[in-house]
């Protein structure tokens, strides 16, 4: 086994003991970090949906965490960060994004399915490329994984014309 393994199964071993029966939840999470893609953690409150995500995160040298608890209330200010008034004043509309999402590497989005259409459309191109556009440019970014959390499934899952 390689060092990285070594590792990862330590860091499980670790998680496994502190979050009893959430065995596949941590597997998940490890695999949804190594392989580069998202996870959704789906149950009810009280479950360690959070605790979770936040005991990995900090387990993770050199992880820039971004870690959000979302409304219908939530903007993209919150998640993206502010217009520039600066930018603004030389007609050019961009967003500081220092400590926000596209600055991470590792990002946890809570009650992600309570986020209005603004965010959850603008989460789009964030979540499946990868890519963060900033005035009109494509930025990429250096996301490894974003885990989302719901204790409920949204209506419009099951809503097929």
């Amino acid at each position: 086994m390689s060092k990285l393994q070594d590792k990862f199964l330590a860091v499980e071993t670790e998680m496994n003991q502190v979050l009893i029966e959430r065995g596949h939840a941590i597997r998940g999470v490890i695999l949804a970090t190594l392989s580069s893609t998202n996870i959704l953690l789906l149950g009810p409150a009280g479950i360690a949906k959070s605790l979770l995500i936040n005991e990995w995160n900090r387990r993770i040298t050199g992880s820039r965490y971004f870690g959000w608890l979302l409304t219908k209330f939530s903007t993209p200010e919150e998640i993206f960060g502010p217009i520039s008034l600066l930018g603004l004043e030389h007609e050019k509309y961009y967003r500081v994004t220092k400590g926000k999402l596209p600055e991470a590497n590792t990002a946890f989005l809570d009650e992600i399915f309570k986020a209005n259409s603004s965010i959850l459309n603008a989460m789009l191109t964030v979540l499946n490329e990868r890519v963060f556009y900033n005035d009109g440019e494509a930025k990429p970014l250096d996301l490894v994984t974003i885990a989302g959390a719901s204790n409920e499934i949204p209506d419009f899952i099951f809503c097929c014309n």
